[in-house]
């Protein structure tokens, strides 16, 4: 059995979905395709480790947050922002989001909650859907992705550290403008990443690193570029990282097919959906 959350104001979208047992308990919350792929790239460029330290922007049913803290052994250090308390409230009664397994919940705004840099991540993952789809874009809204915005993000990250979106257009001009301003200026992140999991798959994960600019030495420089050296040692830690998590040494959710799905942006130029 399937359990799915989709929000009125943006019915395109599937904001979650776990599987249940015929009982109504979660058995499984790595149901989305699109999760796998953030927490495949997560797991590869060791983002979900004992000293990690996570923000994740937009709950929605919990299933994401759950699954990131199941799979470090609720070793990971996760913050999450929320807006709105009453989809706290959803995740908690319907998706089995326990909130005392984060370090902690914030009921407050994405985009204003960057304003003063609260803490120094190795990942901060963007998934918010938009209340009006019709630009093109059905996640995120378009004012998470100005340049304004990405700078406070990136200024929020270690060096090394990745931002994580998921989009999702239909239009795939729309998709290509989302994507640019994180490869050029005047936001200038070191390297962009994509990865959609399937070629009928409107969700589209984006990996970006922290920017040249603020990359302190030569070595941080060179953490923060994805070249295929990255991307096989990157697979490397991924495989080892799944051996020594209780129930995934066989892969069950094909993550290393998955990131190997991963290509790079290339610089200034977004790729072509079309």
């Amino acid at each position: 059995i399937i359990l799915r959350l989709v929000f009125g104001s943006n019915t395109n979208v599937l904001q979650t979905e776990v599987e249940v047992s015929k009982k109504g308990a979660i058995k499984n919350t790595l149901v989305s395709r699109y999760h796998a792929a953030i927490t495949s790239g997560l797991a590869a460029f060791s983002k979900l480790t004992k000293d990690s330290n996570i923000c994740l922007i937009g709950l929605g049913g919990g299933a994401l947050a759950s699954t990131l803290l199941d799979l470090s052994q609720r070793q990971t250090k996760l913050t999450v922002i929320e807006l709105d308390q009453v989809i706290v409230s959803v995740a908690q009664d319907w998706f089995g989001f326990r909130t005392e397994d984060t370090k902690q919940i914030l009921v407050t705004d994405g985009l204003t909650f960057f304003d003063e840099i609260h803490d120094n991540y190795d990942a901060i993952v963007v998934d918010v859907d938009a209340k009006n789809p019709g630009v093109g874009l059905s996640c995120p809204p378009v004012t998470f992705l100005q340049s304004d915005y990405l700078c406070k993000l990136a200024r929020s990250l270690k060096n090394g550290g990745l931002i994580v979106y998921n989009l999702v257009a239909r239009d795939p001009k729309a998709l290509n403008a989302a994507i640019g301003p994180m490869g050029s200026f005047p936001t200038n992140f070191a390297d962009v990443a994509v990865l959609r999991p399937d070629p009928d798959d409107l969700n589209v994960t984006v990996f970006a690193t922290r920017p040249f600019a603020l990359a302190a030495t030569a070595m941080n420089m060179e953490e923060c570029i994805f070249s295929e050296h990255t991307f096989q040692n990157a697979r490397k830690s991924l495989a080892s990282w799944l051996v020594d998590i209780p129930n995934m040494a066989t892969d069950p959710y094909d993550l290393i097919d998955l990131f190997a799905k991963l290509r790079k942006l290339p610089s200034l130029h977004p790729p072509s959906f079309n």
